[in-house]
């Protein structure tokens, strides 16, 4: 507690002598929420910056701080009016699960085409070909959403043999055999998965879903019980 007292003091004193260094008034909002007080880290952020876009690092910690305070809409309200973080995959990833989980699909679709559009640079580039169609599935356009889970499970069968490290594309074209049917090679994707690595919740939730889906209570529960521990 003393030593959090001696940098806010610090931080404190140097904002005095350095009124106009931006770099030491962000700092000092990002010691509040270092030091979890996301109320105090986002009013310091709002006196410093009443434009978030004056300076790159504040719109995704402000964005952080929103939503460490469970402030979704303003969350959300947030992201639609700043230009940096329409083009951050990370924040329009999160506007389509926030879309999606409170079926809002139409928003969560207009939040994929932004992902899209941004291009292969990201790895949520390549959750577009889940996440669109399963917004599509959601809104009764069966036929459409079998047709892309197809044509994204075929390209990231592709993807994975280029990349046979890379977590993700075997994440997502699991998911797709998933969503279309074929849980044998569901199973057989998450199991190597999880024999790669075992230690990721969203890994062993995936795998709940599919083994829930073959019938298999019993592993499916062992693998809600590992996320829970993982990510509790």
């Amino acid at each position: 507690l003393g030593r959090m007292e001696e940098a806010e003091t610090c931080l404190q004193e140097l904002t005095k002598r350095f009124p106009d260094n931006r770099n030491v008034r962000f700092d000092r909002a990002r010691f509040y929420d270092m030091a979890g007080d996301p109320d105090k880290a986002l009013k310091v952020l709002n006196e410093d910056f009443p434009d978030p876009e004056s300076y790159p690092q504040v719109p995704m910690l402000k964005l952080g701080l929103l939503l460490q305070q469970q402030k979704l809409d303003d969350a959300l309200a947030f992201v639609s009016r700043s230009p940096s973080l329409q083009k951050d995959p990370q924040a329009l990833t999160l506007m389509y699960s926030a879309y999606y989980g409170r079926g809002d699909y139409p928003a969560a679709l207009e939040a994929c085409e932004k992902l899209r559009a941004l291009g292969p640079g990201s790895t949520q580039y390549y959750a577009v070909w889940y996440f669109e169609p399963l917004a599509r599935k959601k809104m009764g356009q069966a036929e459409q959403a079998e047709k892309a889970f197809r044509k994204a499970a075929d390209d990231l069968k592709a993807l994975c043999l280029e990349h046979p490290t890379q977590v993700d594309f075997y994440l997502y074209r699991a998911l797709c055999e998933y969503q279309l049917g074929d849980l044998k090679e569901a199973k057989k994707l998450i199991d190597y998965l999880l024999a790669v690595k075992n230690d990721e919740a969203v890994l062993h939730l995936a795998a709940f879903e599919i083994y829930s889906a073959a019938g298999d209570a019993e592993t499916a529960e062992q693998h809600r019980r590992t996320a829970a521990e993982l990510n509790p």
